[in-house]
C-alpha cells in the first residue's frame, strides 16, 4: 500500500508520495479553505470634489469577513506616491469588520483624478482593486489667515483679502465659530470683478487679550471652509 503525507505549507501542497485519492482529498479540502476566506467590501469606488487648498482627500473603505477563516492583509499598493493606504490592522477574524483608509496628496493637482489602491492578501479571493475618482477645482484663498492687534492699536481696522474661483457663484458667508461673536466687529466688501472679498475687522474694548475664529464659507458647497484667525490687542 502507498505511503502518502499531504500538507500544508504557506498554501501551497506539499506531497511526499503520490496517492490519487489522498490527493484529491486534499485539494477538496485546500479549496475549501479557499472559498471560506472572503472579504466583502461595502464599496470599492470612491468620489470625490476637493479645492486645490485643501491639501490631502481622505476617504475610508469598509469591508468585512464574512467566510470561516481568517484573512490577514499583507500590503496595499497604489498608483502613485501621493496616495497611501493602511487597514486598521492586519487579522481579521470570521464576522469582523474592518477598513482601509486612504490619504491623496492633491497639492498642486488640478482636474480630474483617479487613484488605483490594490490590497492583497494571504488568499487570492479576498484581495481587491480600490478606485478613488474626483476633480480637484480652485478653492478660496484668504491673506493673512491671522490678524493681530498689538496694544497701541486698539480700536484700529484690519483687513484681510479672500479670493474665489472664476467660476465662483453665490455668496460667500462670514460667521464667528470660536470665540465671543461681538468683541470684534466683521464686515465683508465684494470687489475685484467679483472674484474678491475684504474682510474688515475692528476689536471692540472687550476684545483685549481674547481671540476667535472667522468661518469663510460657501452655502451649499462641499468644498473646505476658510478660517481667519483674530487676535485681540494685549
Amino acid at each position: 500500500m502507498l505511503c502518502c503525507q499531504v500538507y500544508f505549507k504557506n498554501s501551497v501542497l506539499i506531497m511526499n508520495r503520490y496517492n490519487p485519492l489522498l490527493f484529491l482529498n486534499a485539494i477538496f479540502i485546500f479549496s475549501a479553505q479557499t472559498a471560506s476566506a472572503q472579504l466583502v467590501w461595502k464599496t470599492t469606488q470612491q468620489h470625490f470634489q476637493a479645492s486645490n487648498t485643501q491639501g490631502v482627500v481622505n476617504a475610508n473603505f469598509q469591508f468585512a469577513n464574512v467566510g470561516t477563516f481568517p484573512v490577514r492583509i499583507l500590503n496595499i499598493r497604489t498608483n502613485c506616491g501621493c496616495t497611501a493606504g493602511r487597514p486598521n490592522k492586519d487579522l481579521f477574524l470570521p464576522g469582523e469588520t474592518g477598513s482601509i483608509s486612504v490619504a491623496f496628496n492633491i497639492e498642486n493637482r488640478m482636474g480630474p483624478q483617479e487613484k488605483k489602491i490594490v490590497v492583497k492578501t494571504d488568499n487570492p479571493s479576498s484581495d481587491a482593486t480600490l478606485w478613488l475618482r474626483g476633480e480637484v477645482i480652485e478653492g478660496m484663498e484668504i491673506n493673512p489667515l491671522v490678524l493681530r492687534w498689538k496694544p497701541e492699536e486698539k480700536g484700529v481696522v484690519k483687513k484681510a483679502t479672500l479670493n474665489v474661483p472664476k467660476d465662483f457663484i453665490g455668496p460667500v458667508e462670514l460667521s464667528v465659530i470660536e470665540g465671543d461673536s461681538s468683541i470684534f466687529q466683521t464686515d465683508m466688501v465684494k470687489f475685484g470683478n467679483g472674484r474678491k472679498f475684504e474682510i474688515r475687522v475692528v476689536p471692540t474694548p472687550a476684545a483685549e487679550g481674547q481671540r476667535a475664529t472667522v468661518r469663510l464659507s460657501r452655502p451649499g458647497s462641499s468644498l473646505a471652509d476658510v478660517l481667519l484667525y483674530l487676535v485681540g490687542p494685549k
